[in-house]
């Protein structure tokens, strides 16, 4: 799962419209799932924006919001949450170099401008964030006290939280091979 926050800005009334987008950028080892879900200050929206996956930028996806102003509930200071899902796919790298994604938004930075005809308003971006997703491939042999590999290998995945608790993840169960 990902989340992406933005806050409007507090000068947002002296606006007559509010260029707000989310640039989103995914290495190829993470397959976004289109799933994307869109929050005004906790309350899920369904429409005032459009999630473009065919974008000129190089990004996986963008979520637009021509004019935050046609979304009656947006205020100053609103914040504007995206979540959405990825996927590790089979290009995912395995190790300490993880898999990147990265994101920045791009707004409004000008109550003062005219459009000028211009159909997109004169728009600033914050600095790219980035993640790094992990994954990690373990290999198993099931094997006598003598080293002799035995048939059968069956194992559970444990996550040991700070704690000290444990928490099962998944039973692994092999086809009556040792690994």
């Amino acid at each position: 799962p990902f989340k992406l926050e933005g806050t409007v800005s507090s000068k947002y009334n002296d606006y007559k419209t509010y260029y707000f987008a989310f640039h989103d950028k995914a290495e190829a080892g993470l397959t976004f799932n289109s799933d994307v879900k869109v929050f005004v200050d906790n309350t899920e929206i369904t429409t005032g924006y459009s999630v473009v996956t065919s974008t000129t930028d190089g990004d996986t996806f963008d979520v637009v919001f021509d004019n935050l102003k046609d979304i009656a509930d947006v205020k100053a200071n609103s914040k504007i949450t995206v979540e959405y899902t990825a996927t590790l796919n089979d290009k995912a790298v395995l190790g300490n170099q993880g898999n990147v994604n990265t994101a920045h938004l791009e707004f409004s930075n000008n109550p003062n401008e005219e459009q000028n005809g211009s159909n997109k308003p004169e728009t600033g971006n914050t600095p790219d964030d980035s993640v790094i997703v992990f994954t990690y491939q373990v290999v198993v042999n099931k094997t006598k006290a003598n080293g002799e590999a035995l048939t059968g290998a069956e194992f559970t995945l444990e996550k040991v939280h700070k704690d000290g608790t444990k928490t099962s993840i998944t039973a692994v169960k092999s086809n009556g091979d040792t690994t």
